[in-house]
Parts: C-alpha cells; sequence; structure tokens
C-alpha cells in the first residue's frame, strides 16, 4: 500500500477542510438548516454561527406542533448593517442600523412531501456604533435567527 497521493487529492481534502464540515445542513430534532447560499456567497464565519444557531431556535418555536413533519430552513443573506453614526435627526442620537436575515422555510411530512413554504425576511435594529466588532456582530446573527425562529411558525400557518 503506497502511502503516496495525488496532488490533486491532497489539494481536494485540504480545500474540504478548510471549508469545514462537508455538508450544508445541519438539523435538530425535526429541523434542517441549510446555509451552503452563505457559504457560496463568502460568508463561511456567518453560516456557521447560523448553522449553530437556528437549528435549536427553530425546533424551540415548533415545539409541540410538528408531529412527524420536519421544519426546513434555507438562509440565502445575512446582512449586517454598519449603520448611519454621523446622521443625526431630531431628538435621535443616531439613526441606527437595520439587520436582516432572508431565507425560506418549509414544511415535509414524514414521507419527505411539502405541507407548507414561505419566503421569510426578518430584520433586527441594533446600534450604529461597534460595527466590526466581533462579539457585536455575533450578537447581532444571533438575534436575527431568533427574529426567524419566531416568525416562522406564522408563516408556515402554525
Amino acid at each position: 500500500m503506497s502511502a503516496v497521493i495525488s496532488k490533486r487529492v491532497f489539494l481536494a481534502g485540504f480545500a474540504a477542510l478548510a471549508a469545514g464540515p462537508a455538508w450544508a445542513a445541519r438539523s435538530a430534532s425535526g429541523v434542517v438548516v441549510d446555509v451552503s447560499p452563505l457559504r457560496a456567497n463568502g460568508s463561511g464565519p456567518l453560516a456557521d454561527w447560523v448553522a449553530q444557531w437556528l437549528p435549536p431556535l427553530l425546533a424551540q418555536a415548533f415545539a409541540g406542533r410538528l408531529g412527524a413533519n420536519v421544519v426546513h430552513a434555507r438562509i440565502k443573506t445575512v446582512t449586517i448593517d454598519p449603520g448611519s453614526p454621523h446622521v443625526r435627526f431630531p431628538f435621535m442620537f443616531n439613526a441606527g442600523a437595520t439587520d436582516n436575515i432572508d431565507g425560506e422555510v418549509w414544511l415535509t411530512d414524514a414521507h419527505g412531501r411539502q405541507i407548507a413554504r414561505s419566503d421569510l425576511l426578518a430584520i433586527a435594529n441594533a446600534p450604529a456604533d461597534g460595527f466590526g466588532d466581533l462579539a457585536l456582530t455575533q450578537q447581532r446573527v444571533h438575534t436575527l435567527c431568533e427574529n426567524f425562529a419566531y416568525w416562522a411558525p406564522s408563516r408556515l400557518g402554525l
């Protein structure tokens, strides 16, 4: 058995390790979240955070409502707005920022047939100061995930 591998195989393996897990979808108790569109857009860290936080939040939002059904979500974009801290309006300190998470959510039965589907754009207001701070950005993405999970059941009629 030879320990020599081709350059192409080595580079493919290295690229797979650098990209993270080979799968794009993450699941948690009846929930499947696909973040591959985020990864395709070069939003790797955002995709990692959404893949970590959104499945349990959706599972919590749909608790007791699913039965044998499965909730699916595909997140297309996450936008963290830098805001306009220098714009002043009467009686306002700054204009703030509006973040958003855009995707779709659908419900399938035990046989994989789609029962309901909806596009979903969830937004969250955030302070304009601190843009670029990692901890604040994570907090803002988590808030977007919470808002997406909050609205998902009603968008599917549950």
